[in-house]
């Protein structure tokens, strides 16, 4: 059975922002991450965007926003470059089973609980028995856990503003879970 901790909280809550604060030390510890980050930003509208940056690597591309572009794909009420969406998908199809100690996947959500985005990939990715971060709103943690058939996931909730207990309960799962960190 592949580990895999699942980061849940509400939008704005840290998600991302607490696996980006850990890469550091994890690289540093000689554990080789694969996987995805999806930082947000918000626009002066108060509307949020995301780029998607690849790991390991520096490729970085522009991921989603609400604003029409000609050629994104509509899904919900984002418009999705299809560049990033293609880049993601490669790269997480060329993750090997051996080479890495860690997947990271930010974030998992109702597009991906439709079939779209990472979806295609995921099944793939947890066969590997690769441990696993995924970052999951707290409204659909229920359904992605059922949706990929995942049991009794550590699940650790990441709140607004006070990220050093959630990123302690992720130290102590990388313990138990990645040899490089053994």
């Amino acid at each position: 059975m592949t580990p895999i901790l699942l980061l849940s909280g509400g939008s704005g809550t840290g998600k991302t922002t607490i696996l980006k604060n850990i890469l550091p030390e994890l690289n540093t510890s000689g554990v080789n991450i694969g996987g995805m980050l999806a930082p947000g930003r918000h626009l002066a509208t108060g509307e949020k965007e995301f780029d998607l940056e690849l790991i390991p690597g520096e490729e970085k591309y522009f991921l989603s926003t609400r604003i029409q572009y000609t050629g994104w794909e509509a899904i919900g009420g984002f418009r999705f470059n299809p560049e990033a969406v293609d880049a993601g998908l490669r790269h997480l199809r060329s993750l090997p089973r051996g080479q890495y100690d860690l997947y990271l996947l930010d974030e998992i959500g109702p597009f991906e609980l439709e079939g779209f985005l990472w979806a295609p990939v995921i099944p793939d990715l947890i066969n590997t028995g690769v441990p696993m971060i995924w970052t999951v709103r707290s409204s659909i943690l229920e359904k992605v856990s059922s949706n990929w058939g995942l049991i009794n996931p550590t699940i650790v909730t990441s709140a607004e503003g006070s990220p050093e207990e959630p990123t302690k309960q992720i130290r102590k799962w990388l313990g138990e879970h990645i040899q490089a960190l053994s």
